[in-house]
């Protein structure tokens, strides 16, 4: 993608969202034209006069958007996500447009509104996922660390996202790791403290793959950083990423030379890059003429013994050839140790070629340290099922809810140490680094430490120009639950999805285990929401001593009960008015309880039997059917015997609470159609029962009758697959 392309910016977000990613790109040089909905001009106009406007929804068979497309034959098409819902049938219909042939060559983007000017490719069906390729990493230890940093492009497969970030892991062992990451919006990697003037420097750009970029290595610790602190009037540029071939080295080197003119670049090569077949030769040639018909000099960086011969025989001495590798090395080694050696070795070709003096900077010492474990570590017995346990945090009221509350019953609610004895786990947090440096400093989290390996991932890119303005929280945890997905995915490990704002009966964990013993390959439960303010204070008089309390269903449940969230009631048969986004659906049971059938409920385990990334969303949405598209691996707890799962919220929170009037049939079927898939559409036929009394024939009349009324709201497709089902004769 280069400035001279036209992009059709669709406005299917809030306003703000749609201005902010046109004044993002227009500054980037781009020619961005925004295309909206006709009851939105008004709006749009005034701010920016280039806009264009379609009629209808959209749609697969609504025209009016594809005929506006198609008379501006753009280059690139953009979908503005402002937020986690409601984007799948715009990219439907355009998907199913570009197969058909009826946008051109245009390719499908998405503009995220927590980095507007940045564009991620959204079109599909791309031949490799970056992400797979840490399989092949030799160092375990990073199998379950797939960082925020790469995604989908049409051209070079995968590239390098804007991103900074901070990684700290602990170990029961005593491993402790803290490091830092930082990519700027051109897929550059961070080689200095501070950006300097480009134009007092001198430039050499790195291209090539992991080794270059220096995955699982922190900024400073990569032999770009090194040499640039060694040589402060040269910029180092080092545009590598994880999984380079040499075609993509080719196709990067083009885009950083239609934009920059350095004097050098160095490429890192190896024999499993650089193979043995005369294609890879011919490329390699090719790249090498690039760089003479631009009067660059080039430096052939082989990273092993092995490739060096290999290379020296397609090129001859023409260019220079400088291995970085150490004798002592078998194969890639990625440490601090052999990028100061590979800096070590680079340095006096830079010094000799630019002739500029080179500064001595001390060893960075391994940011590997070693502590001495209070425990031993747990569970020493071979271990077969791994399970991720996420978290995703931020905010003062969040933390404090997280570490007061949350965090507490982690420890207490069905023995945490259960993941720790009997299987791999993880726990994992997702927040930023100011609000990490709090939760380390946690007696709670100190105590999880010494349980499990732990990491704590920083996302500070996404909290960046101003996003608490932006209202665009939703989105932040959908970034936050790609990366999780993206990194359970590569482990093939389970999810266990723990938000900061739910807490659980006591032995839910180990229920969960259980479950995944049989084989289940997700765990559905309703989390009932209840307001903060009285629930809390509640709770705390129930808890008395920190890791000790035993909250059993009944007990928990009726602290819900006590303080039901005004969005909850909303949710009722008999609620005046009722809500206009009911994903759940209550019916008393005179005071012993309800009954609940719920479009969506909080996924608690799930382990993906399809790979797939998360697009858009949250864990419940679109993409739980496409991870897990068969419902028999799936366990939905339907009774609160089982477990429970409180939601505690704020209580001036009113998430579909402007709905007028009481229950409609029609525009409850509505909002099922649309905000459902045939994994949602199983969940809601299923009565959850909510008791804290033994169940009698009065329970049996209420499912009865809520079994019904909800089955007759249902797409008469699902309808009739329902009674065929219920009356399948064996």
């Amino acid at each position: 993608m280069n400035n001279s392309e036209k992009i059709v910016l669709i406005g299917t977000a809030p306003n703000e969202y749609l201005i902010n990613a046109f004044n993002a790109l227009t500054k980037k040089g781009y020619k961005v034209i925004p295309i909206v909905k006709k009851d939105r001009i008004d709006v749009i106009k005034p701010v920016i006069a280039c806009s264009r406007v379609f009629r209808s929804d959209i749609s697969w068979w609504h025209f009016s958007l594809l005929r506006l497309i198609r008379s501006l034959h753009p280059d690139l098409i953009a979908l503005v996500i402002g937020d986690q819902f409601h984007h799948e049938n715009v990219t439907f219909a355009l998907k199913l447009w570009k197969r058909l042939g009826l946008l051109g060559e245009a390719k499908i983007y998405a503009s995220l509104s927590t980095d507007p000017a940045n564009l991620e490719y959204w079109g599909g069906d791309i031949p490799i996922n970056g992400y797979r390729y840490y399989r092949t990493l030799n160092n375990s230890r990073w199998k379950n660390l797939a960082l925020p940093y790469l995604s989908d492009d049409p051209v070079n497969t995968w590239k390098n996202n804007r991103i900074e970030t901070h990684v700290t892991v602990t170990s029961p062992d005593g491993v402790y790791r803290s490091w830092t990451l930082h990519i700027d919006s051109d897929g550059a990697r961070r080689t200095s403290p501070e950006k300097k003037s480009e134009n007092l420097k001198q430039t050499v750009v790195l291209l090539g793959g992991d080794f270059t970029f220096g995955a699982g290595l922190a900024d400073e610790e990569t032999f770009a950083w090194i040499l640039e602190s060694e040589f402060p009037s040269v910029s180092f540029r080092n545009y590598a990423t994880v999984g380079y071939d040499l075609l993509q080295i080719e196709r990067a080197l083009k885009r950083v030379l239609e934009n920059s003119s350095p004097e050098m670049a160095i490429i890192e090569v190896s024999k499993q890059v650089v193979g043995v077949s005369a294609q890879s030769g011919d490329i390699f040639r090719r790249i090498i003429s690039n760089f003479t018909e631009s009067q660059i000099k080039p430096v052939v960086a082989p990273i092993d013994n092995y490739s060096r011969s290999w290379v020296e025989t397609i090129l001859g001495n023409d260019p220079d050839n400088i291995s970085i590798s150490d004798p002592i090395d078998t194969g890639n080694q990625i440490s601090p140790c052999s990028h100061r050696k590979a800096a070590n070795t680079l340095a006096d070709y830079v010094s000799g070629h630019f002739d500029v003096h080179r500064i001595e900077v001390n060893d960075l010492s391994n940011s590997f340290e070693k502590r001495e474990p209070a425990t031993p570590a747990c569970g020493q017995a071979q271990k077969q099922i791994s399970f991720h346990l996420i978290n995703y945090v931020w905010g003062s009221d969040f933390i404090r809810l997280y570490l007061d509350v949350t965090l507490p019953n982690h420890t207490a609610a069905g023995k945490l140490s259960s993941f720790a004895q009997e299987s791999n786990s993880i726990y994992k947090v997702y927040t930023t680094r100011k609000d990490a440096e709090v939760i380390k400093a946690h007696p709670a989290f100190k105590h999880i430490e010494l349980l499990m390996p732990t990491e704590i991932v920083t996302m500070d890119h996404l909290f960046s120009e101003g996003w608490e303005k932006r209202n665009n929280s939703l989105l932040i945890m959908t970034q936050m639950h790609r990366v999780a997905i993206n990194s359970a995915n590569l482990a093939d490990a389970r999810l266990v999805i723990l938000p900061p704002d739910q807490i659980y009966s006591d032995g839910v964990f180990e229920k969960i285990i259980e479950h995944a013993k049989r084989g289940k390959r997700a765990v559905m439960i309703n989390g009932i929401r209840v307001v903060k303010e009285t629930f809390v204070p509640a709770l705390n008089k129930t808890i008395k001593v920190y890791g000790n309390t035993i909250l059993q269903p009944p007990k928990l449940l009726k602290l819900a009960f006590e303080n039901l969230h005004p969005i909850t009631q909303s949710e009722f048969f008999d609620a005046h008015p009722f809500s206009s986004g009911p994903v759940n659906l209550y019916k008393s049971v005179e005071d012993e309880g309800f009954v609940t059938h719920n479009l969506h409920m909080h996924v608690l385990m799930v382990h993906p039997k399809c790979h797939v990334p998360l697009k858009e969303g949250n864990f419940d949405t679109t993409w739980l059917a496409a991870s897990c598209p068969d419902f028999s691996d799936y366990h939905v707890v339907n009774d609160s015997d089982e477990m429970v799962a409180v939601e505690i919220s704020d209580a001036n929170k009113r998430v579909g609470m402007n709905g007028g009037g009481p229950i409609d049939k029609k525009r409850l079927a509505r909002f099922y159609k649309k905000n459902g898939t045939h994994i949602h559409w199983e969940l809601l036929q299923i009565p959850v029962l909510l008791h804290t009394c033994k169940l009698n024939d009065k329970w049996d009349v209420t499912q009865k009758f809520t079994k019904s009324f909800v089955r007759s709201t249902l797409p008469i497709s699902r309808r009739v697959a329902s009674y065929f089902k219920a009356h399948r004769r064996y």
